[in-house]
């Protein structure tokens, strides 16, 4: 994000942070619902991810924060969610109808330990660089790469001759995992007001405990005698 359009959306102006929303709505659904394997559950870790940026934006300072912050949230909030398991016959990356080789090597891809399994949907899937990806996983580039390798390695072995070609179906999944680009709109745009709403509130309760101390201050004033007669708005 250029440094113009973060300062816009450190303004909290209504447009950038809406084209922020936009921007990574897609990239935060394709990692968890990839990473998580269940769209019940996924759909639940989107949403709190993306609400959960609009009160993190204050506490950003460049540019580059939201990039970074998007990522490393949506694999923490993914590892989180891991617990529920997977049902191996709704598999967010099984697509609508896969074949039985490519079910078996998802099946791999989710035997794998999570660090592996994140390395590689995050830069063989994704298309992050190895500095991004670590930066997602909160570990060094080395041990990202480490990862990487060791989990193509493991479904390298498993699938064998078949591996490029299962590995490029699963990239043409996880590329339709982004939510339909008609419904992307309407939830960022629910996701603003869910937050504005109790933003407002605040602002107005805030505004009404000034009045109240400055009236209660005035008349304390005017009950002791230190305000002049001039000054007085009854008398």
């Amino acid at each position: 994000m250029d440094e113009e359009t973060f300062r816009r959306v450190k303004r909290f102006d209504r447009g950038a942070v809406e084209g922020m929303l936009l921007e990574y709505y897609p990239f935060v659904s394709r990692v968890i619902l990839a990473l998580v394997g269940r769209e019940d559950v996924a759909g639940g870790v989107v949403r709190y991810v993306m609400r959960r940026s609009l009160k993190m934006l204050p506490k950003w300072e460049h540019g580059g924060d939201p990039g970074r912050w998007y990522g490393h949230h949506a694999v923490i909030s993914a590892r989180r969610a891991a617990g529920h398991g997977v049902d191996a016959k709704r598999d967010t990356l099984g697509g609508p109808k896969p074949q039985a080789k490519y079910m078996a090597f998802v099946r791999a891809l989710r035997d794998l330990p999570f660090q592996q399994r994140e390395a590689l949907v995050l830069h063989d899937c994704e298309g992050l660089d190895l500095r991004q990806t670590a930066v997602a996983m909160d570990c060094s580039t080395q041990a990202a790469g480490n990862h990487l390798e060791a989990g193509k390695r493991q479904l390298q072995l498993i699938a064998g001759r078949d591996f490029e070609g299962l590995m490029a179906a699963m990239k043409r999944t996880y590329a339709g995992l982004a939510p339909a680009e008609e419904l992307r709109v309407p939830m960022t745009r629910k996701y603003m007001r869910r937050y504005l709403w109790p933003k407002r509130i605040r602002r107005v309760v805030m505004i009404l405990l000034i009045l109240v101390i400055a009236a209660g201050l005035y008349f304390g004033a005017v009950k002791m005698g230190w305000m002049p007669e001039r000054y007085r708005i009854f008398r």
